[in-house]
């Protein structure tokens, strides 16, 4: 019985630490449904932008899409909820509904095309290897690039996009919190 006990008490409390998880990003859901909310004035709406000044721009960064809201409070709150399973949702969520601003892909070297004609080449050695720097992980954002686009994006859309992220995470909760009370109304 002590056992089953512990092992009970073990599974609660992965399911608890989980479900804190999992309520953390329906937050975040929550938070930014609760500020792309689109103007309802009619029935049928052509063409919506809602309020573009409340309106949040999507960005692309060096780590991705995200959102970008005028009002700086708004974006630190947004930032200091943000959780990383949401960043990456988010992320991927906005890069699909939204054009990605470049059709190629940016890299470090640029590869040019040659020309297929047949040339000799001669290996050349410079000496030895300089050492290698460390890599950094993770670039600060004052080093980091952002292009925003310059209107809003459209209302309806977003609202759309962030609202089926927003049901997922509202199922994976109700879900878990189905399953720890069946267990606790089991033991």
């Amino acid at each position: 019985l002590r056992n089953e006990g512990a092992e009970y008490e073990r599974v609660r409390m992965e399911n608890d630490a989980e479900l804190t998880l999992k309520k953390n990003d329906l937050y975040v859901f929550d938070f930014i449904m609760n500020l792309v909310k689109c103007p309802t004035t009619s029935l049928l709406q052509l063409s919506v932008t809602g309020n573009s000044s409340a309106m949040p721009k999507v960005c692309e960064t060096n780590s991705g899409m995200e959102l970008q809201f005028a009002d700086a409070k708004t974006q630190a709150k947004l930032e200091r909820v943000m959780t990383p399973s949401a960043r990456l949702i988010i992320n991927e969520a906005l890069g699909l509904a939204f054009d990605s601003f470049s059709k190629k892909p940016i890299a470090l070297v640029q590869q040019q095309q040659l020309a297929a004609t047949t040339a000799s080449t001669t290996t050349m050695s410079l000496g030895p290897t300089p050492p290698l720097a460390p890599v950094v992980e993770g670039v600060p954002k004052s080093v980091s690039w952002r292009m925003c686009r310059d209107e809003p994006p459209d209302c309806g859309k977003l609202s759309d996009v962030m609202s089926l992220h927003w049901g997922k995470f509202k199922d994976l909760v109700d879900e878990l919190q189905a399953e720890m009370d069946r267990n606790k109304d089991a033991w």
